[in-house]
């Protein structure tokens, strides 16, 4: 992914083409990075589109519902390889949301323990 501030320019070739299409092999913890990529594909107006593809055994899922969830994918894949968007965008959704809370409870008692730290170097007299 380009850098903050750098934008892809189309020639006119690429423009004809339909644009930048982005291909994302995964999706990651947070669907603040997801958007950020998928929003390369189409800068100030150009032409663009972006695919993802989720696999059970990609962290995200395998973490959150890898258990649960494979005998229901492998019922509806019908042995396509494949599942159906209308089952597959819920279930990865629900797996982003379900870490996004996980890491906004760590960073949660992170914070909380580092304030208890700071109130006890402050109550032993020495600074930090």
């Amino acid at each position: 992914m380009a850098g903050r501030g750098t934008d892809i320019a189309l020639d006119d070739a690429a423009r004809a083409a339909g644009g930048l299409h982005v291909i994302a092999t995964g999706r990651h913890d947070a669907a603040r990075i997801d958007r950020q990529l998928y929003g390369r594909a189409a800068r100030q107006g150009d032409p663009g589109s972006h695919v993802t593809f989720v696999s059970l055994e990609d962290d995200l899922m395998r973490v959150f519902y890898g258990r649960k969830l494979r005998p229901l994918i492998t019922m509806t894949a019908w042995g396509r390889g494949w599942v159906p968007g209308i089952l597959a965008r819920p279930s990865v959704n629900l797996a982003q949301w379900a870490s996004e809370k996980r890491n906004s409870g760590i960073r949660k008692s992170l914070l909380k323990a580092d304030d208890s730290l700071d109130e006890l170097l402050a109550f032993s007299g020495r600074g930090e």
